[in-house]
């Protein structure tokens, strides 16, 4: 199967034949206005798919859907986390775990504080009859042995900080009546204070690791062979996740550290890296494990 995001609509295709693959039939999801249809997975041994979907509130909680394989037929729609980005199903067939990124951020002018979804995942336990599938919510605890030790490195975010309804490239955030080349405190994450400057508009960066599930932002899941362990990558805060399916909780990160090597830090139009030895996250997004 093909998910069509823009459209809405599921492809099943044919591909017993590679060399000339066939388009038998064509989904239509009819997906609530503003909701976005994010990844799709084929049950191994039953037939229906996994659908995650997007609330059309990005801090709502999404869902995930399973739909026959033959018909499109909505069977069952069971809750997911903010913002649901990819949906894996385990090689026995008995789980599926799905990532909920979570990762718009917002400003609560009252408090003056920043706020994202919280990542988290969502284990699903599925069965042949899809209206018994069970779902359950996973946190996914900050790491706070690491953010201890946080490097300095910042998520650059665009907010709207002033409510406007736009993202906007110079903000008067001092109210003074000018823009200035100046560093402002305009709010606090997790207890963090924020800084930005004027004429960098409502594009705020923020701290890559710090206690709060605000920044832990989930992309992809791998089970292992004996679909007992996940694996889950934190783009963001550059580390994997493992995942016990059986006490359904995350057990345990590791860090990917990070690589040098040259880059192009001056928009050109063309691609013209600077020669010096830079440090950078490897930042995860896809990950799979080897069958044995």
């Amino acid at each position: 199967v093909a998910l069509d995001q823009n459209q809405g609509r599921v492809a099943v295709i044919d591909i017993s034949n590679p060399e000339n693959p066939r388009n038998v039939a064509m989904h239509d999801l009819n997906m609530p206005d503003g909701s976005q249809a994010t990844s799709i997975a084929v049950h191994p041994q039953y037939a229906y798919y996994l659908v995650t979907i997007q609330n059309p509130s990005s801090s709502a909680s999404g869902w995930v859907e399973a739909r026959g394989l033959t018909d499109g037929a909505l069977l069952t729609r069971r809750p997911a986390g903010v913002a649901p980005d990819a949906v894996v199903v385990s090689p026995n067939g008995a789980l599926a775990l799905v990532c909920n990124e979570g990762e718009e951020f917002t400003f609560d002018s009252k408090a003056r504080t920043f706020h994202s979804g919280p990542g988290s995942l969502t284990l699903l336990r599925l069965t042949a009859d899809a209206n018994d599938l069970q779902e359950t919510q996973i946190s996914l605890p900050p790491d706070a042995k690491r953010a201890a030790r946080s490097d300095g490195r910042r998520l650059a975010r665009k907010v709207d900080w002033n409510g406007n309804g736009t993202i906007e490239a110079e903000v008067d955030f001092n109210g003074n009546g000018t823009i200035e080349d100046i560093e402002i405190e305009v709010g606090t994450i997790a207890g963090v204070t924020i800084m930005a400057r004027e004429t960098a508009g409502e594009e705020f960066l923020f701290p890559a690791r710090i206690v709060s599930e605000d920044i832990m932002e989930p992309e992809f899941a791998a089970f292992a062979p004996d679909s007992i362990q996940a694996y889950v990558t934190i783009q963001e805060a550059n580390l994997i996740a493992i995942v016990d399916t059986t006490a359904m909780r995350v057990v345990d990160y590791f860090d990917l550290g990070v690589t040098t090597h040259d880059a192009d830090l001056v928009e050109s139009g063309g691609y013209a890296p600077e020669q010096r030895d830079l440090n950078f996250y490897r930042e995860p997004d896809g990950i799979a494990v080897s069958p044995d």
